[in-house]
């Protein structure tokens, strides 16, 4: 008997292919937690990944909201995301959380917590020989603005996004 190739790709992918059991996507779901050293964004991929798998319904949205936030791995950064008004969205939560990031970093940033400073002439200051200060750019406080990972900036990000 000749079987057609879509029957054959049916009958791989029924009798070969993993079943899905809910139950058990909906508990690897709910221990998801940010990794070190992962972006926020990237941890919000993985965690609707993991909720596809899980037939929420029409609870997807909450149940995404609520696991990225449990998930979070700086319990202060959750506390400031819980107190904001109108997050109620996964989107929006995303969206306030790359928003605090980044506004961290450029704070640590500015506030100069890793300080190496290079003696330079300076003439702008009226008096020729004066000495200005530089701080040399860390790398840690560097965060792309394309994956919000720590330690490059998007023109150097190698993350490819989806």
């Amino acid at each position: 008997a000749v079987v057609s190739t879509q029957s054959t790709g049916e009958l791989l992918s029924t009798n070969l292919a993993p079943k899905s059991n809910s139950v058990s996507e909906a508990y690897m779901f709910n221990h998801i937690k940010q990794e070190p050293g992962e972006g926020l964004s990237i941890y919000m991929s993985r965690v609707k990944e993991k909720a596809h798998k899980c037939e929420f319904g029409t609870f997807y949205d909450r149940m995404v909201r609520d696991r990225f936030l449990y998930g979070l791995r700086d319990t202060n950064f959750r506390s400031h995301l819980l107190s904001k008004a109108g997050v109620d969205t996964a989107a929006k939560v995303l969206e306030a959380a790359v928003a605090k990031e980044n506004a961290m970093s450029a704070n640590s940033a500015m506030s100069g917590s890793s300080t190496n400073f290079v003696g330079k002439n300076c003439n702008r200051s009226g008096s020729g020989g004066q000495k200005f200060h530089r701080k040399d750019q860390n790398k840690n406080s560097l965060v792309c603005s394309k994956c919000t990972l720590k330690g490059h900036k998007a023109a150097d990000c190698k993350v490819k996004c989806r």
